[in-house]
C-alpha cells in the first residue's frame, strides 16, 4: 500500500518534462512514511522534504548517466539524525543526492561557514570548514554528531 500526499500550492518544486508525464498532478506516491515525512517537514522545510520525495520516488537507478538511487541505510542514517539533532533558528538547512545515492545535508554555521554531513551506505563524511574537520565516522555516529552539531 503507498501513501498519496496532496501537493501544497503553490508547488515548491516545477518538475521536468519528462518526470511530470510519469506521475498524476495531483498526488505524491512514496516510499517515505508519514511519520518520516513529518519529520522531514519539521527539521528540513517544506523543500527539504519536496527534495526527498523527488530523491526517493523518481531517482530510481542509473538516473542521469547511470547514477544509483538513494541508499536505504544512507536514508535510514539520515532520518536518525534528523530525530536527534536542533537546527538553530535561521540554518535553514538542505539534503542532496549525490551521484552514488548518498544523502548530504548542508548548511552554514553561525560564522556562515559550510557544515556538510555526507550519509552513505557504509559512513559518514562530515565536514567542518570553520573547525577544519574533515573526517569518515561510522553510521553508528549519528547520535554524537547529532549532538555536536546541534545549534551549530
Amino acid at each position: 500500500m503507498s501513501n498519496k500526499i496532496h501537493f501544497a500550492e503553490p508547488r515548491v518544486y516545477k518538475l521536468d518534462e519528462d518526470l511530470q508525464t510519469n506521475m498524476d498532478p495531483g498526488m505524491w506516491s512514496t516510499t517515505l512514511s508519514a511519520d518520516e515525512q513529518d519529520l522531514l517537514i519539521k527539521k528540513l522545510g517544506d523543500r527539504g522534504w519536496g527534495r526527498m520525495l523527488l530523491f526517493s520516488k523518481y531517482y530510481t537507478p542509473d538516473w542521469g548517466e547511470g547514477n544509483r538511487q538513494v541508499s536505504p541505510r544512507a536514508q535510514a542514517t539520515m532520518m536518525r539524525f534528523l530525530e536527534h539533532v536542533t537546527f538553530r533558528k535561521g540554518a535553514d538547512p538542505s539534503v542532496f543526492l549525490s551521484n552514488d545515492g548518498e544523502l548530504q545535508v548542508a548548511w552554514s554555521d553561525t560564522s556562515g561557514k559550510a557544515v556538510q554531513l555526507l550519509f552513505g551506505p557504509n559512513s559518514i563524511e562530515v565536514l567542518h570548514e570553520a573547525q577544519l574537520r574533515e573526517e569518515s565516522l561510522p553510521l553508528s555516529a549519528y547520535d554524537k554528531l547529532a549532538q555536536e552539531f546541534s545549534h551549530v
